[in-house]
């Protein structure tokens, strides 16, 4: 796995210095795997509600990407790690949502390619085998729909 070289990481609103460098390295190693990789990346810790108590610290993922919007996730959490946890949840999902999006385009056949793949002398516009042993194909073709008119 890679792990991007020019990956500016700032982590804020946290002193447990051990914390923070796992925040670095996990956080690091996931904007890691998105292709084109990210420029910058802060890691933003925040007591909403102060000294009330609560579930009130907010942790916010914010990265930039080159030809990209800004991307944010965010979690909410009684303590710091708790809230960590949820925005790296989140930030997770989507990194594995897109990285799939965009295994899916590329998989694909693009027209250029089917376009000259039919262009060969051997290509056929035939339907494969088991299309044509069907019953609904074997009884010859369908008939066609009637147009229905418009009645004003």
């Amino acid at each position: 796995m890679k792990i991007p070289r020019t990956l500016a990481l700032i982590v804020e609103g946290t002193r447990n210095r051990p914390f923070a460098t796992r925040v670095r390295t996990k956080v690091a190693r996931t904007l890691g795997r998105i292709d084109p990789p990210p420029t910058t990346a802060k890691v933003i810790f925040d007591d909403e509600n102060g000294p009330k108590g609560g579930p009130g610290i907010r942790c916010r993922i914010v990265h930039d990407m080159p030809r990209r919007r800004d991307f944010s996730v965010e979690g909410l959490g009684a303590s710091e790690e708790v809230a960590f946890d949820a925005a790296f949840d989140a930030l997770e999902t989507s990194v594995t949502r897109d990285r799939d999006r965009r295994r899916e385009l590329v998989r694909r056949p693009k027209k250029y390619f089917l376009a000259k793949r039919l262009l060969q002398p051997d290509a056929t516009l035939e339907a494969p085998a088991f299309l044509a042993r069907t019953p609904a194909s074997a009884s010859g073709p369908r008939p066609k729909r009637a147009r229905r008119r418009r009645v004003a």
